[in-house]
């Protein structure tokens, strides 16, 4: 008993890391289980809807406006509902522009924590003060690489920003402890946007109080050519879609429910589409028979090896 206290004892250490609280399971057991290094995809991006747009687009990507995505687009704005119906408006009876705060600042849902990039290679985040002199007051502030960064976003246990280093970083909310950094193959200046799913039945995945939620952030890195998405608790890409060579992504992804928003623009920038996204769970692995041996190693339609357990960094 006493060998395999002291040979655990370092891993218990590595995994606190700097948190001042003890080590928590119930952090680590929503992680996808993944081979070190290795991205096993989850989830799959099915397009439900792609909406040409007239362009060029005079202002980047999409906004939302009482539910639906609008767009200003060659002559106008575009305006389309969540199941692909556009409506074209010449008018200015739509505002696109977002209040100052809102341009600056990340806030929570329940409005009590907002965060903000600082030009200095920081992170800061604030809570609101009821009773201060000042209604928001600092919670923690950490240093990021890099000296652009993507607007942070908050969830209920989470802070996530992406940086010019390629990496997204998940951090707790409570202090901004680091619990995962992910490589995404591309700097990360645009806001990143989170989706909440169901888990795939078969990944081991037990959230609090026994949910089946994830969260999953979004990212499109700043070449625009593809779109990835990291489970929120341990960073493991669980999925991502790339456009063809001379296409890029325009803007930040948009969510709703279960979909996803995104422009797309071909190397002529007067050929634009709004794309809309479901994120589905993979095809279920069929039976060993029924496929020969060379289909049945296709990872589309063939079994998909068990995800592995990564822990933080």
């Amino acid at each position: 008993m006493i060998a395999v206290l002291a040979i655990g004892l370092p891993l218990v250490v590595a995994q606190t890391g700097t948190s001042d609280k003890p080590f928590d399971m119930e952090e680590l057991e929503p992680v996808p289980e993944s081979e070190p290094g290795e991205s096993k995809p989850q989830f799959r991006f099915n397009l439900i809807a792609d909406v040409s747009l007239p362009g060029p687009l005079p202002g980047g990507g999409p906004s939302l406006v009482d539910d639906a995505i609008v767009i200003a687009v060659a002559g106008g704005l575009g305006v389309v509902s969540w199941d692909g119906t556009l409506e074209l408006r010449h008018g200015d009876d739509l505002q696109l522009a977002e209040d100052g705060d809102a341009a600056v600042f990340a806030f929570s849902d329940d409005g009590k924590m907002r965060c903000s990039t600082l030009p200095d290679g920081w992170i800061k985040a604030e809570k609101r003060c009821g009773s201060c002199r000042k209604v928001w007051k600092k919670k923690w502030r950490v240093r990021a690489p890099g000296s652009q960064f993507a607007r942070p976003l908050i969830t209920d246990k989470r802070v996530y920003y992406g940086a010019t280093d390629n990496q997204v970083y998940g951090v707790k909310r409570g202090n901004g402890h680091r619990v995962w950094a992910t490589d995404v193959g591309g700097r990360v200046i645009r806001p990143l946007e989170v989706l909440r799913v169901s888990a795939p039945p078969d990944v081991r995945f037990i959230g609090p109080r026994g949910s089946r939620t994830m969260d999953l952030v979004l990212v499109v890195p700043d070449s625009g050519d593809s779109i990835i998405a990291l489970e929120g608790r341990g960073g493991v890409r669980v999925a991502r879609h790339e456009l063809p060579e001379n296409e890029a992504f325009v803007g930040s992804p948009l969510t709703q429910g279960d979909r996803i928003a995104v422009v797309r623009q071909r190397y002529d920038a007067s050929d634009t589409a709004l794309l809309i996204f479901e994120l589905t769970p993979p095809l279920p692995p069929a039976p060993e028979d029924s496929f020969p041996e060379s289909v049945a190693s296709d990872p589309v339609g063939g079994e998909t090896d068990p995800p592995g357990k990564t822990a933080p960094n």
